[in-house]
């Protein structure tokens, strides 16, 4: 082989690895714009799903800002309707009543001695001054003012004010008729009104006779003796009666004289 023979046949050989390696670069040019579009084509994928994931979180975000709007507001209307109920307890605790009291009215029927069971309620009111009667039971109108002029008294001695209560009478008789008038109950109607204000219990052994003046005095009555008998036939062991009534006796029964409510109070409540 001659030395031309042999370059032309190393050239060959040389292109051909030339074109080799050329091919070679060509394709794994091709390959890596492959990768290049297939990375280019994840990351917009990857661009996509961070846009779709900010769009949900955002989404999330106004849905729980959302939900905390409607927390709020249905804690809001939970307190406005707690505030209601506490208010409503609060009107249907003034309906109730704030105190009650019994003792007894001696009255006199025919020239004989009755007594009247007496029950009395302090509302919550308007400042109001009531009766209701049970049984055969008649009133004089010096009957509801002797219940007004009670009213102004108990006031006055107990200090607590009553133009925002009410006040209600309950008067009770047997089946026969009983015409109540006169201002004699004054000390009894006086008494239950302040054992109602105060809380405070009436001894039922004892029961009060007598005329109440806006000072607080108790002033005389008439037919006491009739009124003692019967108060004694009704289980009652102790009368109290006006100032200047002591010489009155009557079998079974302690008449005890007094000459102001504050007295009527020592003895019947406690």
């Amino acid at each position: 082989m001659n030395r031309e023979k042999f370059l032309y046949i190393m050239l060959s050989i040389l292109l051909l690895l030339n074109l080799i390696d050329a091919y070679t670069i060509v394709k794994t040019g091709e390959r890596i714009e492959a990768q290049a579009e297939t990375i280019a084509m994840l990351e917009r994928e990857i661009h996509l799903l961070e846009e779709n994931l900010s769009e949900s979180l955002a989404v999330r975000d106004v849905r729980e800002a959302e939900l905390e709007a409607r927390l709020e507001e249905a804690e809001d209307r939970i307190s406005a309707l707690n505030l209601s109920s506490q208010t409503l307890r609060q009107e249907v605790s003034l309906l109730r009543t704030t105190g009650k009291a019994k003792t007894y009215i001696l009255g006199v029927r025919q020239n004989e001695g009755v007594v009247l069971l007496l029950e009395t309620d302090v509302r919550h009111g308007r400042g109001r001054v009531l009766h209701e009667i049970e049984g055969e039971v008649i009133l004089d109108d010096t009957v509801q003012e002797t219940m007004l002029l009670a009213r102004e008294v108990a006031q006055r001695t107990t200090g607590i004010n009553l133009s925002d209560k009410d006040i209600i009478f309950r008067i009770s008789s047997g089946d026969e008729a009983t015409y109540l008038y006169g201002s004699s109950a004054g000390a009894a109607l006086t008494i239950s009104i302040i054992a109602a204000v105060l809380d405070k219990n009436i001894n039922q052994s004892v029961a009060a006779t007598g005329r109440i003046t806006r000072d607080g005095r108790i002033r005389s009555v008439a037919q006491i003796r009739e009124k003692a008998v019967a108060a004694g036939d009704a289980g009652i062991s102790v009368v109290l009666v006006p100032a200047g009534s002591g010489h009155i006796e009557v079998e079974n029964i302690k008449l005890v004289e007094v000459g102001k409510i504050s007295e009527v109070e020592e003895r019947m409540l406690y």
